[in-house]
């Protein structure tokens, strides 16, 4: 919904939504908590340490990237609870309509990831770090819905 291919196969985001209204650090927290973009687990602190140089016009590093985890573990507990509310207990819907029709990710697959890239952030920092262990049980749990 917020990205467009150019007639060369360039990949262009954009999402005009909120622009300048919220902290600039909030366009990565809803980008990095998105459960279409393929992210993986294994290089999200990394990317959020080279990505955030970018937003440290005023060198206050630590606390820039402490409100990106907090914020976007958060933000994610947040999404994945309304995917599950959608969810219900009627079944997942289909991966290429939620796709076509620019729905949240209303599948498993997708509430899976979601709910390990929650695990994975949350570990990054003291106050987020117990809602890590919780998330993986909810992914132990989502993995077994049908």
């Amino acid at each position: 919904g917020n990205a467009i291919l150019n007639a060369r196969k360039q990949l262009f985001w954009f999402d005009w939504e909120h622009s300048g209204t919220r902290n600039s650090l909030d366009d990565l927290v809803w980008f990095f908590g998105d459960e279409w973009m393929p992210l993986n687990p294994n290089i999200l602190s990394d990317l959020i340490d080279e990505v955030i140089k970018g937003f440290d016009m005023d060198k206050n590093y630590k606390k820039k990237k402490r409100y990106l985890i907090i914020h976007g573990t958060l933000h994610m507990c947040g999404r994945l609870s309304k995917i599950l509310k959608h969810k219900g207990s009627k079944g997942w819907w289909k991966r290429e309509y939620c796709l076509e029709f620019d729905q949240m990710g209303i599948t498993k697959t997708e509430a899976s990831i979601l709910s390990m890239r929650i695990a994975t952030l949350a570990e990054l920092d003291n106050l987020t770090k117990p809602i890590s262990d919780w998330s993986k049980k909810i992914h132990d749990k989502i993995i077994t819905l049908k």
